[in-house]
């Protein structure tokens, strides 16, 4: 089980190596929205609603429940407004980058080991 855990825990520190080397902007930005995403989540679930079930509680103005309501969602699209530009430009110039380097590796790897040298195989060509 723990030789298992360790290998896993490998594969993919090494596909994060391999992902920061090749694309460290989209990479940041992935762990990036993660934590905004994490946040926002946060935000919404614990201070936003209980402000509001207390407003509502206690009997206070509806539009301070409001207010509170709102700045949650103006949170939301202020965080939104950066998906654009990674959705539109950089995930389409970094994943091609992505995959050619897995491929790169992979088929590097696999002549390394499968292979004798000077020897091709076709099944190499079909990543």
């Amino acid at each position: 089980m723990v030789f298992v855990m360790k290998k896993v825990l490998n594969n993919h520190l090494f596909l994060w190596r391999l992902c920061f080397r090749t694309a460290p902007g989209f990479m940041l930005y992935a762990v990036y929205d993660a934590f905004r995403n994490q946040f926002l989540i946060f935000l919404e679930h614990t201070i936003a609603v209980r402000y509001v079930l207390r407003c509502a509680e206690f009997g206070e103005p509806f539009y301070k429940a409001f207010i509170v309501v709102g700045l949650v969602l103006l949170a939301y699209m202020a965080a939104i407004i950066p998906d654009g530009y990674y959705i539109h430009n950089l995930s389409l110039r970094a994943k091609p980058k992505l995959y050619q380097a897995l491929k790169d590796r992979t088929s590097k790897s696999l002549s390394s080991t499968v292979l004798s040298p000077g020897s091709t195989a076709p099944f190499i060509n079909i990543f």
